[in-house]
C-alpha cells in the first residue's frame, strides 16, 4: 500500500474538525492537539503512526509485520491517527466509518462520556459498547467496557433484578356451614363523614357470601380490632379469618383483640 493511500486524507482538516466537533467529543473536552499529543505518547500507537507518516518500522521483525498487518485498518487525518471499522473491501471516502483511536491515557474520560454523562444516560453493556464504537476505538474494548459498567457503582444500586420471585400458594379451607371463614379488607380513605369516619372495614362471608360493613375513624390495628370484635358479637366467631399483607392486618392485631376481647 503506497503512502499516498495510507494518508489519503492527510488534508482534510475541515473533515477532522467536523468529527472532533460532535457532541460526544465535545464531552470529551479536549483539543485535537492534544489527542495529537497523546496518541504520539502512547508507546503502541506511536509505532502505527511512525509507519503511516515516516515509513519507520521497528526493529524487531515480529513487531514490525504486527504493525505492516495493521496498519491498512488505519488512516492519519490531519495527524490524527483514525481507525476504520469497515472491511477495507468496502470503504469508500466518507468518514463515517472511522474511528477517533484513543491512546490509554485517555480511555477512562472516554468511557466517562460514554457511560456515565447524561449524553451516556448510564446505559447497560451493549448500548455503551454501540455507543463507544460509533465514535472510538482502543484496545480490549470488548473487555475493558463490560468491565466498566459492572464496576459502576450507580448501575449496580439501580439494577433490577430480572428474577422471577415466587409466589407462595396459600390454600385456605372450604367452609361447610355460615361463619367459618371470613375474607376481610380495608376501603378509603374517604371524606370525611359527619361521625369522623374516613374508612370502612369489610368483610364477606365465604359460605353465605354475607357482606359485613363497619366505618373506621383510622386504619390502626386496634381500630381495626374493633371493627373484627363487632362483627363477631353480630354473628359469631370464626374458625379463619382471610386478609392481605395490609399493615392494619398485621401489626399486633391478636395482642389488640385480645384488648378488645376484655
Amino acid at each position: 500500500m503506497s503512502k499516498q493511500r495510507r494518508t489519503m486524507y492527510k488534508s482534510d482538516t475541515g473533515i477532522v474538525d467536523k468529527t472532533l466537533t460532535t457532541s460526544v467529543f465535545k464531552n470529551l473536552s479536549i483539543s485535537t492537539e492534544k489527542i495529537k499529543q497523546l496518541q504520539r505518547q502512547d508507546i503502541t500507537l506511536t509505532k502505527i503512526i511512525d509507519y503511516l507518516e515516516n515509513d519507520t518500522l521497528p526493529e524487531s521483525q515480529k513487531e514490525a509485520r504486527r504493525v505492516l498487518l495493521k496498519s491498512s485498518d488505519y488512516a492519519l487525518i490531519d495527524k490524527v491517527l483514525f481507525h476504520s471499522r469497515v472491511a477495507k473491501a468496502k470503504r469508500n471516502k466518507m468518514m463515517d466509518h472511522y474511528q477517533i483511536v484513543i491512546p490509554e491515557a485517555l480511555i477512562n474520560t472516554v468511557l466517562k462520556v460514554v457511560h456515565d454523562s447524561p449524553l451516556g444516560g448510564h446505559c447497560g453493556i451493549s448500548n455503551t459498547l454501540d455507543r463507544a464504537k460509533e465514535h472510538f476505538s482502543f484496545p480490549e474494548w470488548e473487555k475493558i467496557i463490560p468491565d466498566y459498567v459492572q464496576s459502576c457503582h450507580l448501575c449496580q444500586i439501580r439494577k433490577v433484578s430480572n428474577k422471577k420471585t415466587k409466589q407462595e400458594i396459600v390454600s385456605f379451607p372450604t367452609p361447610a356451614e355460615p361463619f367459618q371463614v371470613w375474607q376481610m379488607d380495608l376501603c378509603g380513605p374517604y371524606p370525611v363523614s359527619v361521625n369522623g369516619n374516613t374508612y370502612v372495614f369489610t368483610a364477606v362471608d365465604m359460605f353465605t357470601k354475607l357482606l359485613f360493613a363497619y366505618p373506621l375513624r383510622n386504619k390502626d390495628a386496634i381500630t381495626v380490632c374493633e371493627a373484627i370484635y363487632s362483627m363477631f358479637t353480630t354473628y359469631a366467631v370464626c374458625q379463619t379469618l382471610i386478609s392481605d399483607r395490609g399493615s392494619e392486618f398485621t401489626n399486633n392485631v391478636q395482642p389488640n383483640y385480645v384488648n378488645c376481647l376484655k
